[in-house]
């Protein structure tokens, strides 16, 4: 009896200490226990904004981060900004994780909810197309599409008006009562459409570069009408659109100072046609700030604002 009782402590803690090891090699979190870094790239987070999450969790949204003169467009798990965006905790997600501020510009406003005469053509059956003017359903202006689609049904809406091959990519401003996937297709062709995006109730800004769209290179110029193509789901699904646009992503910019300091903090990227910084902004004690070049030998006009066509690193 006594030898039993000696070889069942034994067995116990012999499973303990293994127990033990193999957390030390193998760290057990809480199922979907993730920490997060939010990288806000010159964005600020409004207050309130936590850092712990589960797997699925929704990720802070464009109400929830800002940063003046620019436009939300995601998080991603890349400095790089490589792949898709991320709007909410990928499943089986664990651990210390970080996360990057996407920021763009606009470039042209295709699509204003109906304001600039131009629209959306509901391109599928069985669902409900109409003009919104609730503005807590409105991006900006006074209105939005509003857009019914049943159970089983898959939605189609296609511009009235073309799109230029311009900027980096499209944007667009969603809401939708549920989580939904989509996809963007172009030219009424299947073989023009980008990768399936996964948006989360609620409201969110969708930005897809050009290099996301299979075939668009071959295009020319020329995009021809944007599709919002949604895909069928159980549930019926109500969704308002807003917004469609191009945009400029924002790239890294480097300044020579010369001896001189900024007064504030620096921008470290840029978009095209963005005001570079004043004599308001940089002092050097002694000397008057004479404009930016873009040559040491100063030679040319001083340039006051970021080419047109500035793209890359600069």
């Amino acid at each position: 009896m006594k030898n039993s009782k000696k070889k069942f402590l034994s067995l116990f803690l012999t499973a303990v200490m293994l127990t033990g090891m193999l957390n030390l090699i193998f760290p057990v979190y809480a199922a979907g226990d993730v920490s997060i870094t939010f990288n806000t790239n010159g964005g600020m987070l409004k207050d309130g904004v936590k850092t712990e999450y589960n797997s699925g969790d929704v990720l802070p949204g464009y109400e929830n981060i800002g940063r003046e003169g620019f436009i939300f467009a995601g998080w991603y798990d890349n400095a790089e900004f490589a792949g898709t965006p991320l709007y909410s905790i990928p499943s089986g997600t664990v651990g210390s994780k970080s996360y990057y501020a996407k920021w763009i510009t606009q470039n042209t406003l295709y699509y204003d909810g109906f304001e600039k005469d131009k629209g959306l053509y509901d391109w599928s059956s069985g669902t409900t197309l109409s003009v919104n003017t609730d503005k807590e359903n409105v991006y900006s202006g006074e209105k939005s599409i509003k857009y019914e689609i049943p159970a089983n049904a898959a939605g189609n809406l296609a511009q009235t008006d073309g799109t230029m091959i311009e900027g980096d990519g499209v944007y667009f401003w969603i809401k939708t009562e549920r989580a939904t996937t989509l996809y963007l297709q172009f030219k009424k062709s299947s073989s023009i459409v980008s990768s399936d995006i996964t948006v989360p109730a609620g409201k969110s800004i969708v930005a897809v570069p050009w290099t996301d769209i299979k075939n668009i290179a071959s295009q020319g110029d020329w995009a021809g009408a944007i599709q919002i193509m949604i895909k069928s789901s159980d549930n019926s699904n109500t969704v308002y659109i807003d917004n469609i646009a191009t945009y400029n992503s924002c790239n890294a910019i480097s300044f020579q100072l010369n001896g001189g300091k900024f007064l504030n903090d620096a921008p470290f990227d840029y978009s095209p046609g963005m005001v570079l910084p004043t004599y308001e902004d940089i002092t050097r004690k002694g000397y008057m700030f004479a404009g930016w070049y873009d040559n040491t030998e100063f030679t040319g006009s001083p340039v006051y604002s970021v080419p047109a066509g500035a793209s890359g690193d600069i």
